[in-house]
């Protein structure tokens, strides 16, 4: 199976194809299966990287190193392996703050940034409050249900305690067996990730590279395009009738708006 040695830790990893590169970071309770309208499509024509992050999937779950500054440590560290000098990152919600605090601590890294779904990176207090409240509940339930449980929790609740869940079926039980297959004892150390964050958008006139958002209009932790609205390298795509996840939900329209992004830049 493709695992790599790196700073410290052994990461599962898919890569394919050949090309200009680019990498896919998934966000927190994610994983790599998030980008199966992406991966193939992609492959025919970049070399493409997505890994599942410490603490998720095949990956596992190291003791410590959770932190945004180590994280992006992990990127670099794999990036180095691979030698992929400068890819375009394309970075779901929390994932968002890897690739912005990539760019800013080693701006020769990175050629281009995509990032959907990226309140996150305002250091979003009330995503923050939620993953508090959410988190016992969850534990528990895995503790005492297992898996298949937590599944039927998250379906029975929705968007009620889940509000980023896709509306449409069959994501919405993806999306759930993806968030309940996370390990046990992972769901502690996201909460060590996310309270690292700082609000990056103070020091994002200091990325140099172009960056595209996207988001969907039913986002319920929208991003606010207006804060970086003197950053010249920035541009907003808002995707009408879609939620969280544009490159699920609506991956036609992604995938075009990603092939236009590579194409300009």
């Amino acid at each position: 199976m493709p695992y790599v040695d790196v700073n410290d830790w052994n990461f599962y990893y898919e890569m394919a194809g050949k090309g200009d590169d680019l990498v896919f970071l998934h966000g927190e309770n994610h994983g790599i299966e998030y980008f199966e309208y992406q991966m193939p499509e992609f492959s025919n024509t970049n070399r493409c990287l997505t890994y599942y992050r410490r603490g998720h999937g095949k990956t596992g779950v190291p003791d410590y190193g959770y932190s945004l500054t180590n994280q992006t440590k992990d990127l670099v560290s794999l990036l180095d392996y691979f030698g992929m000098q400068k890819p375009v990152i394309v970075a779901i919600a929390f994932s968002a703050t890897i690739a912005i605090n990539l760019a800013l601590d080693y701006p020769d890294r990175v050629r281009g940034i995509v990032m959907e779904g990226w309140s996150e990176i305002e250091g979003n207090p009330d995503y923050i409050d939620h993953f508090r409240r959410q988190t016992p509940a969850v534990v528990e339930i895995l503790k005492l249900k297992g898996e298949d449980g937590l599944v039927n929790y998250i379906l029975e609740e929705g968007n009620r305690k889940f509000p980023v869940l896709p509306k449409k079926h069959p994501l919405r039980e993806k999306y759930a067996r993806m968030f309940a297959s996370r390990p046990l004892e992972s769901y502690a150390k996201r909460m060590e990730f996310v309270t690292s964050v700082p609000n990056l958008i103070k020091r994002f006139h200091e990325v140099q590279i172009p960056v595209l958002g996207v988001d969907g209009s039913d986002d319920p932790f929208p991003a606010h395009p207006s804060l970086l609205a003197h950053v010249p390298n920035f541009r907003e795509n808002l995707i009408s009738d879609t939620g969280r996840f544009v490159h699920w939900e609506n991956p036609e329209t992604f995938n075009t708006i990603l092939r236009r992004f590579l194409e300009s830049i």
